[in-house]
């Protein structure tokens, strides 16, 4: 669970650019908010958003104990389990909307001097639907999976997508290769990790930092040896802490790449 000090600057950020009372009005718009009640708006986002790292894989017991901590509203497991509804889902879905529509608010200073005209940041967030929900096929049951890709500069979304919840990161990654511009850097994890796609980024003149499959085979050329195979982990064994080691144009073998 995030501690309620972890949360606080989170929400003042959230509040600085959507304030409480036009929060509660969306509440009220939306009728998730229909008479005064125990649970103010604001607590509701705050535990389904910042509160719990998955709101749909606690009870309703733990669920309501974070309640009581973070915002000191005691409420019933029963009462708590009676908001979660249609009013709830467009109440959240507004207040998403509304902090996307205003994110040119987090503007980031800008360095002239930068390597990178943009850093491009993407990952995935995978949640279990109701299994009635066949045309999401899930790792176990039915599933969702949802894109986002973030530029940190100008603090924008550059692209959001809903996916099944098996759908490959690396397939998710084919998605975004049309808006790459030169001088991009992006950032991703080891499951968007593909070849073919590296390859489309270097031809256009952008960057990319990723982790390598344990299949890939690294090669240095040596003019009087020819390649020889480079091996980092073992490098890294014989360098100080902070210190780094530039092999300058290597070889990338990947000895199997899945479909």
């Amino acid at each position: 669970m995030i501690s309620r000090k972890d949360i606080r600057p989170f929400a003042e950020a959230i509040y600085s650019t959507i304030s409480k009372s036009a929060l509660r009005q969306f509440a009220r718009d939306t009728k998730f908010v229909q008479r005064k009640g125990k649970l103010k708006p604001e607590d509701f986002l705050v535990l389904c958003s910042l509160s719990a790292d998955s709101v749909s894989d606690e009870s309703l017991h733990e669920l309501c104990g974070t309640l009581s901590l973070q915002s000191k509203t005691s409420l019933s497991k029963q009462a708590l389990d009676s908001r979660f509804n249609d009013n709830a889902t467009a109440f959240l879905k507004e207040i998403f909307f509304q902090l996307l529509s205003k994110q040119d608010w987090f503007v980031a200073p800008i360095d002239e001097n930068r390597m990178f005209s943009r850093i491009r940041i993407m990952d995935a967030t995978s949640f279990q639907l109701p299994d009635h929900l066949t045309n999401y096929l899930g790792t176990n049951g039915s599933g969702v999976k949802v894109q986002l890709e973030y530029e940190w500069y100008q603090g924008r979304f550059l692209h959001t997508s809903v996916h099944h919840g098996k759908a490959s990161d690396r397939k998710a990654a084919l998605d975004v290769e049309p808006s790459l511009r030169p001088e991009d850097l992006c950032l991703r994890d080891l499951g968007y990790y593909s070849a073919e796609n590296l390859k489309k980024i270097d031809k256009q003149g952008a960057s990319y930092i990723s982790r390598i499959p344990t299949n890939t085979k690294l090669w240095l050329w040596d003019t009087h040896r020819g390649w020889l195979p480079v091996d980092p982990m073992q490098d890294a064994e014989n360098i100080s802490p902070g210190e780094t080691v530039d092999y300058g144009f290597i070889r990338v073998v990947i000895t199997h790449e899945p479909a």
